[in-house]
């Protein structure tokens, strides 16, 4: 396996539906609203990442996910850097370990992850980083089927479009999130054409809203968020 990082080349931006849009919708209004790019389909997609952490969560309140992403046979373990609301919402970092088999997971590669988790992001951790990732076992589960769409500009700029049913899982409890949504991947450098496609979107689509999060955030929030205890206005009432 290779060892170094290296950052993915594609940028994501998830968005949900929002109103009574549809992908059909959707669609549509992107095509009229860009005229000068195509959007042709290309395949079906299906592909599973796995999250791994200790069971206290440690990794994530550090700011790191480590996951392995399952696509076309092929699995890779990945590294996240996700920032926090101090630090200007920037948005999250994926990095690329290696490539790997099937059935191997973070603590396997223990000791090469952690020396490039700690020269990489200054871990604030109390104990060693190795001991951590040893301990670490599957928390999340992600499973995204998709249509893929090319989005081609006469420019010769391309990206990515999904228009994806996705299912988050709790491999704890069992409990089960699934949402319908739309994803966007464009190449990691700055070009017109990225922010045309996102100004349209945020100006001229109105069934679209911006996630601007990982989908490991995403999870989190569906999965572990507590729900907020509604008091019953007769008992406020009574202790007012």
């Amino acid at each position: 396996m290779d060892k170094k990082l290296e950052q993915h080349n594609s940028q994501s931006y998830h968005f949900e539906f929002v109103g009574f849009a549809d992908f059909k919708k959707v669609l549509k209004d992107l095509i009229k609203f860009l005229p000068y790019y195509r959007f042709d389909k290309i395949i079906k997609r299906h592909s599973q990442e796995i999250f791994y952490d200790i069971k206290s969560h440690l990794l994530a309140d550090a700011g790191i996910a480590i996951s392995k992403c399952t696509e076309d046979g092929e699995s890779s373990l990945n590294i996240r850097k996700i920032y926090s609301v101090k630090e200007l919402k920037k948005p999250s970092e994926k990095f690329l370990f290696g490539i790997c088999d099937y059935d191997e997971q973070p603590k396997d590669y223990s000791y090469q992850m952690a020396s490039l988790i700690e020269s990489s992001f200054k871990m604030p951790f109390s104990t060693d980083t190795e001991s951590i990732i040893k301990q670490t076992v599957p928390i999340i589960e992600i499973n995204i089927k998709a249509d893929k769409y090319q989005i081609i500009c006469g420019t010769g700029y391309r990206a990515i479009m999904q228009y994806e049913t996705v299912v988050y899982k709790d491999l704890n409890s069992g409990r089960k999130e699934e949402r319908i949504g739309m994803t966007f991947k464009f190449p990691i450098d700055e070009r017109p054409e990225k922010e045309e496609i996102l100004s349209t979107i945020d100006k001229k689509i109105k069934g679209l809203a911006l996630n601007n999060i990982s989908r490991f955030e995403i999870a989190k929030k569906l999965l572990f968020s507590t729900p907020v205890e509604v008091i019953p206005e007769e008992q406020s009432n009574e202790e007012q």
